[in-house]
């Protein structure tokens, strides 16, 4: 990576406090996150950006919330060199990058506020219009052909302004390993959960962290695995009859067997 772009680390989803009471569980989100940090410090990132859910619950309790401060104070306080003005645009040398961001609105609701114009992006000052790098980080439920939500329950596309050029998509836990057209000018990225807090197929796939490098407007996408994620096995058993608690056993030890040697 050139020393002379603005590198820009990606993660989200991190639920922090997710099964905190749990012995096994309760340390692997703040795991996770402490590995975000530690890559984006090994890289030598400018800044990271996080899209939502950064605790797994609006009202964290004090050792969330302490251990969390504990990783921030940490790894988040630097001496970086970047500029930062209002609204909040950051420049390193010739590269700017204006940030905007969502938090979570019911989608219906949302969708609503922008028919009825309620809701307004400042587009980027006239001057930096073709110097500027415009971010949109949003936090709510997307619509994808094999998505269990229906349409009207998700965030319109349609809302997104034409001057954006990357949206980090947060909320969707399953991680998409590149970033997707919407149209000539805005792509899309859909990072995923860094930590596991359900029992579905998506769950199983492997989490990722990104990097994020600009220089003259244009990027490189580096995608990073979360080496300290917790692995999950998926799979589903089926049968007409009862299954003897034997078979099953065996086919979970085979299946626990294939897993352990594809991971070595």
């Amino acid at each position: 990576m050139s020393s002379n772009s603005i590198k820009i680390f990606i993660t989200t989803d991190s639920h922090l406090g997710y099964k905190e009471k749990d012995e096994t569980l309760s340390n692997d989100a703040f795991v996770n996150l402490e590995n975000a940090f530690q890559l984006a410090e090994h890289f030598d990132c400018d800044l990271l950006l996080h899209s939502g859910d950064l605790f797994h619950t609006a009202t964290p309790s004090h050792w969330s919330v302490n251990k969390a401060l504990k990783l921030f104070s940490q790894y988040c306080l630097g001496s970086k060199q970047l500029e930062i003005k209002n609204p909040v645009i950051l420049k390193k040398k010739d590269q700017y990058v204006c940030l905007y961001g969502l938090g979570y609105i019911h989608d219906e609701k949302v969708n609503k506020l922008f028919l009825h114009r309620n809701i307004h992006f400042e587009p980027p000052p006239k001057d930096l219009e073709r110097k500027v790098f415009c971010i949109l980080l949003l936090h709510q439920n997307r619509y994808r052909i094999k998505s269990a939500v229906k349409p009207e329950q998700c965030f319109e596309n349609q809302n997104i302004p034409d001057f954006i050029n990357f949206v980090v998509w947060g909320h969707e836990h399953e991680c998409e390993l590149s970033e997707v057209k919407l149209n000539s000018q805005t792509r899309i990225l859909q990072p995923g959960s860094s930590v596991i807090t359900s029992l579905k197929l998506h769950e199983s796939m492997p989490k990722n962290h990104f990097i994020l490098e600009l220089k003259q407007n244009r990027y490189r996408l580096h995608r990073l695995p979360i080496s300290t994620a917790r692995i999950f096995i998926y799979d589903e058993i089926e049968s007409d009859n009862v299954v003897e608690s034997d078979t099953v056993h065996e086919k979970i030890q085979i299946l626990l067997l294939s897993q352990t040697v594809t991971h070595k």
